[in-house]
């Protein structure tokens, strides 16, 4: 997998762990025909999350996200 960030990409290795201040944007992809997981933990939890263009960085949208 993949992160991309405005600044730079990074692959990203099985079992490799990150973690990331408050407002931190990033896009991870599975850049192979593999299988592959992305598991994303907030806490606390969140109550939206704004989603952004890929390449113009304009709010596109906005998600309802709950915490479980």
């Amino acid at each position: 997998m993949t992160e991309r960030t405005p600044r730079a990409e990074r692959r990203l290795t099985p079992g490799a762990q990150r973690v990331f201040a408050p407002g931190y944007a990033h896009e991870v992809v599975n850049d192979t025909l593999g299988p592959a997981v992305s598991l994303h933990l907030y806490h606390p939890g969140l109550t939206e999350m704004p989603m952004h263009a890929r390449d113009t960085g304009q709010h596109a949208a906005r998600c309802a996200a709950t915490h479980a």
